[in-house]
């Protein structure tokens, strides 16, 4: 697993249950879209970087349908909105943190730009080859991403292969 950090995540993942976390394939391209990541890889980027600051990966899996719904999860469309606007769909999906929603929504967005950008495209091959050290150097060159919201996303893209 993800061997740095591996006594702080287990300690920050608790009670996490095995059972309501993803279970992912390693398949990370796309063929329906023009970016190279799959949505269920998307999706779990999303939760990854909105799991912070004592809000519970479970809680925001929990929310994935209505991001869904609202587009959260959707480069092409999350790159065309405003901070307001991404602020105000966050919070109709339930994630409603006060003033650090506006927060959390510029890091949605600058997650949603690398990955319209391209850079994250080296992302699928650091995944597939279960290479934690170069999956969290590439995620952490995107703005708003650190070593936790690397951890976070390590654990649910591949929580399968615990």
């Amino acid at each position: 697993m993800f061997k740095a950090f591996e006594p702080a995540w287990r300690s920050f993942v608790g009670p996490l249950q095995a059972r309501s976390l993803p279970k992912h394939t390693i398949d990370c391209t796309r063929s329906t879209k023009d970016n190279t990541l799959k949505d269920d890889v998307i999706e779990s980027l999303v939760v990854a970087v909105l799991s912070v600051n004592n809000y519970r990966l479970e809680k925001t899996w929990a929310l994935l349908p209505r991001f869904r719904v609202a587009r959260v999860t959707d480069p092409k469309f999350v790159v065309t909105q405003d901070l307001a606007s991404l602020t105000v769909l966050l919070s109709s999906s339930g994630y409603d943190r006060g003033t650090l929603t506006g927060l959390f929504a510029e890091r949605i967005k600058d997650l949603m730009t690398a990955i319209e950008s391209g850079e994250l495209d080296e992302l699928t091959g650091a995944l597939q080859s279960h290479d934690d050290k170069r999956t969290e150097e590439i995620l952490c060159k995107v703005r708003g991403v650190g070593k936790r919201v690397a951890a976070n996303a390590i654990i649910l893209l591949l929580s399968e292969k615990k």
